[in-house]
């Protein structure tokens, strides 16, 4: 009997992993985001301490067009990525940026969008034209899908029959049904292409005046990028479009693709026109202005 019960309580400690193996996990996964913020954090503290305190100057203009003016990007630590890159977008311009990867297409983007704060030289913003940041892996809120697809405003901005159409265009118009569905975690449910495609309904809902995209059509397949970035040209052919973006058929939607090249000194920027661009033969061919 003592042998036995000597067993028992020995199998039960060893069972006691096995039972909250889940509950483990989750508390590995918590340590671990909380640990790489506070090291984030001590980063940016670093840089401070260091003297790259030096911000980019990010204003309105008098007029709609989007200007960089000796523009300079650096990460924290004050090691230059993009050096005095200047540059006039027009409203209504679909700008393509590429360039070799680490050259800093995406940062240079989020310095746009105002998310990059490190660095030097002027963002002239439009007059009053409002700027929406289309992330690669777009941000989906614990929230029913009529929420989701209406972020960032509020529950009830947008009519249920926009909502639809919206989702319809964007060939997702099967996730119609779901809009009263309060329990499903669409964050873990979609897939990327569909979070994606969520991106591209929210912008015909909000129809904003610039868009920044970075890889936002990296999850689709061909014939479902086609059909999204027509939007461009259809939906929102008025608004500025600014991306990054390596995928084939990209400089189709684009007037003019900007590179960035590596220097010792931080990239390097220079522009050229895409006279293959849909927008180019639509303009040449009708005689249309652009925006």
């Amino acid at each position: 009997m003592q042998a036995t019960a000597a067993f028992s309580a020995v199998l039960g400690a060893l069972n006691w992993f096995t039972d909250n193996f889940v509950r483990l996990a989750d508390w590995y996964a918590s340590v671990k985001r909380v640990d790489e913020l506070a090291d984030a954090l001590e980063a940016v503290d670093a840089a401070t301490l260091a003297g790259a305190t030096e911000t980019i100057d990010i204003t309105r203009g008098e007029d709609e067009t989007l200007r960089l003016q000796d523009l300079s990007i650096a990460h924290r630590d004050g090691r230059a990525v993009v050096d005095s890159a200047t540059i006039d977008i027009q409203p209504g311009e679909k700008v393509l940026i590429g360039g070799a990867s680490g050259t800093g297409k995406s940062t240079l983007i989020r310095a746009i969008a105002g998310l990059w704060p490190w660095g030097s030289g002027r963002i002239v913003l439009p007059k009053s034209a409002a700027v929406t940041f289309v992330p690669q892996k777009p941000y989906i809120p614990r929230a029913g899908l009529r929420e989701v697809v209406s972020y960032p405003a509020a529950a009830g901005a947008h009519a249920d029959e926009a909502i639809v159409a919206a989702l319809e265009r964007c060939g997702i118009g099967y996730l119609k049904t779901k809009l009263d569905d309060e329990e499903a975690r669409w964050d873990e449910t979609l897939s990327g292409g569909e979070r994606q495609a969520i991106a591209f309904a929210r912008l015909l809902l909000q129809k904003p005046a610039i868009v920044i995209m970075d890889e936002a059509t990296s999850a689709l397949d061909e014939a479902r990028q086609t059909s999204l970035m027509a939007l461009f040209q259809d939906e929102l052919a008025g608004a500025t479009l600014i991306s990054v973006g390596h995928r084939p058929g990209l400089e189709l939607y684009h007037d003019r693709a900007i590179t960035l090249h590596r220097e010792p000194a931080g990239a390097r920027m220079t522009a050229r026109p895409l006279r293959n661009s849909i927008g180019a033969f639509f303009r040449k061919r009708f005689g249309l202005k652009r925006g």
